[in-house]
């Protein structure tokens, strides 16, 4: 037949290509169930599979009396084994599930031996439903269960390296219960729980054990009728001890112990290739047979591969020092025991280097106080840094700038007299600064005078003071001096300053009062004549600032003296001439100012006769004799009034006494 259309549609296409899909994708689910099923049931534990593991194992250790348990029983011997040690044997695989519910991996799988043909008889597993068994009891302590109601039950347990330590609830809460004794039970494996540990009240010490080790245990409640009531058998594991760390510093290595999981004081050992010295005094110990025999705790010299130990109650914080000074390789041991001689240990490799730093004292007086170069060593632990404080700096006239590798720097890295962290040797130069010090002119009162002076410091160097002066009216300049008081000057004017230039000064003007004479002042004037008797004063002025010391007048050989003022009076015998007085004004300074007077003396005088009066006058200062009928006064009496006309006397006014 011949076909009229050459090929499918696009749709007829899709259809066929979607029914194969669904076709493939049905196949691969099917396929994936069925592995799946497989693999569930390959992974689930049959009791058939549990029971045959149970007589092979048996039929292993058939002639091994320490697996079979013979019991008052007189025709059988009990072979008894948890699925999970099993399990462990490599008999059952640990990842599959159990199909039954009415035991799990902590159940017991009993085998009997008959004693008289010793034929091993089919293995059971152990159920709730069977406690009434013989096989029950021996597995689980001949339980007597119409006595029970109450089963033992372990509870929280606390670990350590060498003891564990369970919590349980006995039988005896029960008011009904008859238990009248209770055991704890242990051993290395669910088979072999053979070993008694402690009880202390509703706790089971299990004390002896290795660090790190499974232990499996029960506790069982003894009954009256001689049966034992016993919990599930449960595994419980001791911790191990932690190993000592090790921290670096410096020169110093740190040996810190831990004892988390020790029961009771843990010991603390350790011993080093290289000597060193303990921040603590240790014991010297030896070692034998895994037994440490120590001395007293007298010393702290560590010397090379040598055991020391130290108790708990010696360091602090469980940690041990060791500070070396020396160099090279190094190697530290540790150990931390606990009471039943475990132990754990660790080790420290290590390198002591030691840096050396060289101070250079020139170009500063002193460095340390010394004279000289100073090296300073220390030791530190490869990859650490040690420490050293660097010394002072003495330079006259230089600021102190610190220490630098390089001798031309103008700068520090490193300060004086402060520690530094060091992890290389260098040599160290002092950096300096040359001061610039002032001269500071202070005219003290005065005015003008030089500016101030800057240099830089120089030892005895061409340093020379100003030579300009300040002024101070009526005050004479004198110099300088370090002090505004001074009386006296230190410097001159253009003096060498020498060697004070190390420092900042001011210097003081100091100045001297000019000395003025006292002002001399008298009366009367000299230029008249001056009648016998006339009252003369001298008054004096100070213009020193000093004060008067004396006012002295000399008239005719008569002294008469005062302080600021004297006086005196014009007197004489003389029938004529000049009277010379002396006037004198003397300050306390000294000065003195003195000036000459010399007076006319002359009497206004006349005589009495008869009750008239003539003026009798002769010019020459001579007494005039009066004629017979004329009587002279008495000691010249005074005539006031008398007037000068041309050096003589002209008679105006007078009067008369004793006449």
């Amino acid at each position: 037949m011949k076909l009229n259309r050459k090929g499918y549609t696009l749709i007829e296409l899709l259809a066929v290509i979607l029914i194969i899909s669904l076709i493939i994708a049905l196949s691969i689910f099917g396929i994936i169930k069925a592995i799946n099923s497989s693999k569930e049931k390959a992974a689930t534990l049959s009791e058939k599979s549990i029971k045959e593991a149970a007589e092979t194992y048996a039929t292993e250790k058939n002639d091994d009396n320490n697996y079979w348990l013979d019991i008052t029983d007189k025709e059988n011997k009990y072979f008894c084994i948890t699925i999970e040690e099993l399990m462990n044997k490599g008999l059952l695989d640990k990842k599959a599930n159990i199909e039954s519910k009415d035991f799990d991996i902590h159940s017991y799988v009993l085998v009997k031996k008959n004693k008289v043909t010793m034929v091993n008889s089919k293995a059971e597993i152990l159920t709730k439903d069977k406690v009434n068994s013989d096989g029950y009891k021996v597995c689980m302590g001949n339980i007597v269960n119409e006595e029970v109601t109450v089963y033992p039950k372990l509870g929280k347990s606390t670990s350590y390296t060498d003891e564990i330590h369970v919590k349980f609830t006995d039988a005896t809460t029960n008011q009904s219960s008859t238990m009248s004794d209770k055991v704890c039970m242990y051993g290395d494996s669910s088979a072999n729980i053979k070993e008694i540990g402690v009880i202390e009240g509703n706790t089971c010490k299990l004390q002896g054990l290795k660090q790190n080790e499974k232990y499996y245990l029960r506790v069982c409640m003894k009954t009256s009728r001689e049966s034992y009531l016993c919990s599930n058998t449960e595994s419980r594991n001791t911790k191990v001890i932690k190993k000592p760390t090790y921290t670096l510093s410096s020169n110093t290595l740190t040996i810190k112990y831990n004892n988390a999981n020790i029961n009771g004081e843990a010991k603390y050992y350790f011993k080093s290739t290289v000597k060193g010295t303990s921040n603590i005094n240790v014991n010297r110990c030896t070692l034998s047979n895994n037994i440490y025999t120590c001395d007293k705790p007298t010393i702290t010299n560590i010397e090379k591969d040598t055991w020391y130990q130290s108790s708990s109650n010696q360091i602090t914080s469980n940690q041990i020092n060791i500070s070396y000074t020396t160099t090279g390789k190094a190697k530290v041991t540790a150990r931390t025991v606990d009471k039943s001689n475990n132990y754990s240990e660790s080790t420290k490799d290590f390198t002591i280097n030691k840096y050396t730093i060289t101070f250079i004292k020139e170009p500063a007086d002193k460095i340390g106080g010394e004279a000289s170069n100073i090296i300073k060593s220390c030791y530190a632990i490869s990859g650490q840094s040690c420490s050293i404080t660097s010394p002072t700096i003495e330079k006259t006239g230089y600021t102190i700038i610190g220490w630098n590798t390089n001798k031309n720097a103008t700068t520090s890295t490193w300060n004086i007299n402060t520690s530094k962290s060091i992890s290389s040797s260098a040599t160290y130069y002092p950096i300096l600064k040359v001061n610039i010090y002032t001269i500071t002119y202070n005219a003290n009162g005065g005015s003008g005078g030089p500016s101030s002076q800057s240099y830089k410091y120089a030892p005895n160097g061409n340093i020379y003071l100003s030579s300009d002066r300040p002024s101070k009216t009526g005050y004479t300049f004198m110099g300088w001096s370090e002090s505004p008081s001074a009386t006296s000057a230190s410097y001159s004017p253009g003096q060498w300053w020498g060697t004070h230039n190390a420092n900042n000064y001011t210097l003081y003007a100091v100045w001297e009062k000019n000395q003025v004479p006292p002002t001399l002042t008298y009366t009367p004037s000299a230029s008249r004549k001056q009648e016998s008797g006339t009252k003369i004063t001298l008054t004096c002025k100070d213009n020193s600032g000093t004060g008067m010391k004396e006012a002295r007048i000399e008239d005719n050989g008569t002294v008469s003296t005062g302080v600021t003022t004297a006086s005196d009076y014009l007197n004489t015998t003389r029938s004529k001439g000049d009277i010379t007085t002396v006037f004198t004004c003397t300050d306390n300074a000294g000065n003195v100012t003195t000036e000459k007077v010399s007076y006319a003396v002359v009497w206004c005088c006349g005589c009495c006769y008869t009750n008239k009066k003539y003026p009798r006058y002769d010019g020459s200062m001579t007494n005039n004799i009066c004629s017979s009928t004329e009587r002279v006064c008495n000691n010249h009496a005074k005539y006031t009034n008398c007037t000068y006309d041309s050096g003589y006397v002209t008679y105006r006014e007078w009067s008369y006494t004793s006449c």
